[in-house]
């Protein structure tokens, strides 16, 4: 299994992330679409998750300390990358505002507010991840599950690093205070699924 270093932080040795067996998440990738894109369901009432809200919306100032901390990422290649990508990522609050770094790169989370992006979604073509492209299996009801939140009440944060024709973007969604799952992709259109596990506070 090829093992890559990440533009955020150093290389890894693959780690077991049982907390996360088979609950990873497709949201955006790709160019900004020319059109809006199919939507995650919305929101109904759920309790028991501290990043779970009632109202759907995101304060990253309340987030922020659930949240923050070291994450260890692992990004199995989808379209086309090939192998494993680990990385290590700390989340800091800053003014306000919620970002993760590793070494002197600081990359600011933004609040995707409202609707939720897509899920198991490719956005280069506009249509949704044929499952035999899925880095595994977990549906929407699986992650749902999960985390005992609609997907639509849970935080999630877009991201954007580097510009012109080098740049790297993503999208996380946190399932609770020490799970997240996404994907993150390039301008050359390669894309990577996303497991975070925190590591530390």
């Amino acid at each position: 299994m090829q093992v890559q270093e990440s533009f955020l932080g150093r290389p890894m040795g693959r780690a077991a992330l049982a907390a996360l067996a088979g609950l990873t998440v497709l949201a955006l990738t790709g160019p900004a679409p020319a059109g809006p894109a199919p939507a995650v369901p919305a929101p109904a009432n759920n309790i028991g998750n501290p990043l779970c809200a009632s109202d759907g919306k995101i304060d990253a100032k309340k987030v922020g300390p659930l949240i923050a901390g070291t994450w260890h990422g692992e990004a199995p290649g989808v379209i086309p990358a090939m192998g494993v990508q680990h990385f290590v990522v700390t989340i800091s609050a800053r003014s306000g505002h919620l970002y993760m770094h590793g070494g002197p790169r600081w990359i600011e989370l933004r609040p995707v507010q409202g609707t939720r992006k897509p899920l198991h979604y490719d956005f280069i073509h506009h249509k949704p991840l044929p499952k035999s492209a899925w880095g595994t299996k977990a549906t929407l009801d699986d992650l749902q599950v999960a985390a005992a939140c609609e997907l639509g009440m849970l935080p999630q944060f877009s991201w954007t690093f580097g510009t012109g024709g080098r740049t790297s973007a993503g999208i996380y969604s946190f399932l609770m205070p020490g799970i997240a799952v996404g994907t993150m992709w390039n301008s050359a259109g390669g894309m990577r699924e996303v497991q975070l596990t925190k590591v530390t506070p």
